[in-house]
């Protein structure tokens, strides 16, 4: 059995074990006890996996430094997935505390593998992809080729050493020098030797070359190649919107919901008057731009707003919206959106909630991108309800999607569970849904 899938059912068995404690002043730290002794077991087997691999490979002896913050892990984890077993989520406790499990433990073996390394001066080693998709930040790691771990390569091997999460880069230690080529792209050449399937000259000419300038750190080759290939994207995508069915100065770009074709329209004139401060390029609909949309980019959020399978009514969803429902739709979940109130001078815009959730029963709700401080949230979630209420709107479904955190501090789930006890019976929540982890994670907890 491979080792994740060992990790996995490990992590079931504790999650299910402190899930049969009563007393919860003894959950975390069981869970805690538990965890610590999952990672110390396969950081064993990760790093007698990666000695006997690179004393294979090269033939001198391994380097094994200790396992790294065993505790301190342990305790990360327990305080992420506690409240999913609380909830009584125990699928998704165990999922997710298997996958940062999993992450730690694939450190302990790249570890041995970076000290090795740096211990031998005949030896490098070079990050080497996974099978399938790879973000830019590990596809710029990987071109440069086995130039990680000289004390000449000091400032690059800190950047080879870094491993986001769900990263399966390999480390994989070659034994070589470099010498001078001026034939070669980088002027310099690799000989030693290879890894198969692998050309890192090709890599770098492709890869790394043309986004590199002198004095660049990692973050400026990286954002200039996404740049660049946003750039391209962008005008396939305009290739796409302009060779659509058009109408005076309407283009329709079309999406497929089963055998159901929906259109969605998309301004192409540019404004007569760009506002330029706001970044607004394009003529506005009726009511105005929501926020985001109108820019150079709009082609693009027009194309992902009409893949979206819920049912949008021709609105213009704002970008943080349209990202949201995008991960809401990763866990089956639909909507029809409530179209929004037009806009009365001197009083504003009528409340109203967001969408009908139509995979909830149809309830109506409202929808919060939020951080995970505490006074952003109750200000969000107050505003919400007592502004409803001034319009005759009763607001008491709320999804709260907290983009780009990973793990929501333990104080703020607990606030958000005791929000109606702590709260007017006029400012009750009737149903509290929260997502993280990119949209990876969704739970009911009022």
């Amino acid at each position: 059995m491979a080792i994740n899938a060992r990790i996995e059912a490990d992590m079931r068995e504790a999650v299910e074990a402190v899930a049969k404690i009563e007393d919860p002043e003894l959950v975390r730290p069981a869970l805690k006890q538990l965890i610590a002794g999952v990672l110390e077991r396969y950081g064993l087997l990760s790093q007698q996996a990666a000695q006997e691999w690179f004393e294979t490979l090269i033939g001198y002896p391994a380097i094994v430094p200790a396992i790294s913050q065993t505790k301190k892990s342990a305790s990360v984890i327990a305080q992420s997935i506690g409240p999913l077993i609380e909830a009584r989520n125990l699928r998704q406790a165990s999922a997710l505390g298997a996958r940062w499990v999993g992450r730690r433990v694939d450190r302990n073996g790249r570890d041995v593998i970076h000290a090795s390394v740096e211990h031998y001066k005949d030896v490098y080693w070079a990050r080497v992809l996974s099978p399938g998709d790879n973000c830019d930040f590990c596809i710029i790691l990987a071109s440069r080729g086995p130039v990680y771990g000289s004390s000449k390569t000091a400032a690059a091997t800190a950047d080879g050493k870094r491993y986001h999460e769900n990263c399966h880069c390999s480390a994989v230690p070659l034994k070589g020098r470099w010498v001078i080529d001026p034939s070669n792209p980088r002027g310099t050449a690799w000989v030693g030797d290879r890894v198969a399937g692998v050309d890192f000259d090709e890599l770098y000419a492709k890869e790394y070359k043309p986004y590199w300038r002198k004095n660049d750190s990692i973050e400026h080759v990286v954002k200039r190649r996404r740049e660049a290939l946003r750039a391209a994207g962008k005008q396939e995508v305009r290739a796409e919107v302009a060779a659509g069915e058009s109408v005076g100065a309407v283009s329709k770009v079309k999406r497929r919901r089963g055998s159901k074709r929906v259109d969605f329209p998309l301004e192409l004139l540019p404004a007569s008057s760009p506002n330029r401060k706001n970044g607004v390029i394009y003529a506005p609909p009726e009511g105005g731009w929501p926020a985001g949309r109108g820019t150079e980019d709009e082609p693009l959020w027009a194309k992902r707003q009409s893949e979206l399978r819920s049912e949008t009514n021709g609105e213009f969803l704002s970008t943080l919206e349209i990202e949201s429902l995008e991960r809401l739709e990763k866990h089956d979940h639909y909507v029809n959106w409530i179209p929004r109130p037009p806009h009365v001078l001197g009083v504003g815009r009528k409340a109203s909630n967001d969408f009908y959730w139509t995979s909830n029963k149809n309830i109506e709700a409202d929808l919060k991108t939020t951080s995970t401080k505490w006074g952003t949230i109750s200000k969000h979630l107050l505003k919400s309800i007592v502004n409803a209420k001034e319009h005759h709107v009763i607001k008491e479904n709320f999804i709260l999607d907290f983009q780009g955190v990973e793990i929501i501090p333990a104080k703020v789930m607990r606030y958000l569970r005791e929000w109606n006890t702590s709260h007017a019976a006029d400012r009750q929540i009737k149903e509290l849904w929260i997502m993280w982890d990119d949209g990876r994670q969704l739970l009911r907890i009022l």
